[in-house]
């Protein structure tokens, strides 16, 4: 019995965009992501405080000093009014190395000695957290960087550079908006789409040596005056 023949597929059976992915892959080694791995967890999948970390706070602490939960109960100027433990409503400095705009019902960790009261942590907040630096700042990473977020995700500044030997994007649904678009290519640009239409309100020009237009059921040309030289 003669085994049945496996037709592998052939460069022209491969779709361009598989083609070039994976001799971009081979040159760089890039292996393919494994299936099992699971995305990051999201902010608030992430686990709150608990009561250890109250309790790693007071041990730390010197005698007569008070580590608990507080509830927001108003916000004037920036800076939290909180209900502590004991019932005694004040304002606490914030003395953690980030900014934080509280909102009312947060719960925040705060550390208490005599008329002082400092926020230590964030137990559960809905507000804004801003990181600001001086200077310019450098994030590297051993091996991969991460950038989550479940809504949305901004990158804003004067100028936005992105380089790699392989680039990715995958989306639903692809929007641009700009005054002008400028793409330069030393090989091939190819597009493969199961529709493709333009819209140009002033002139539409082309420029090439060779021009070659291969349609396998109609070509349509509709305009008040057709002139070729």
């Amino acid at each position: 019995m003669i085994p049945p023949q496996i037709k592998t597929p052939s460069r022209e059976e491969t779709s361009p965009r598989q083609s070039l992915t994976r001799r971009l892959r081979r040159r760089l080694g890039v292996r393919r992501r494994a299936r099992a791995e699971q995305p990051a967890p999201a902010p608030s999948e992430l686990p709150p405080p608990s009561a250890a970390y109250a309790a790693a706070l007071a041990a730390l602490a010197p005698s007569g000093t008070q580590v608990g939960s507080a509830a927001v109960l108003s916000v004037e100027e920036g800076r939290a009014r909180v209900l502590l433990a004991d019932g005694r409503q004040v304002t606490p400095t914030w003395a953690l190395p980030y900014a934080y705009t509280p909102r009312v019902g947060d719960t925040l960790w705060v550390i208490s000695r005599a008329e002082r009261h400092y926020v230590l942590g964030v137990e559960r907040g809905s507000g804004t957290s801003l990181l600001w630096f001086p200077g310019d700042v450098a994030l590297r990473a051993k091996g991969r960087l991460r950038l989550s977020a479940r809504r949305a995700l901004r990158l804003t500044g004067d100028q936005v550079t992105l380089r790699a030997e392989l680039l990715e994007r995958v989306a639903e649904a692809l929007e641009s908006s700009t005054r002008e678009s400028s793409l330069r290519l030393k090989g091939l640009l190819r597009t493969v789409a199961q529709r493709v239409q333009r819209v140009v309100e002033e002139v539409d020009g082309k420029r090439a040596g060779r021009v070659q237009n291969l349609a396998l059921d109609l070509v349509k040309i509709d305009a008040e005056l057709i002139k070729l030289q």
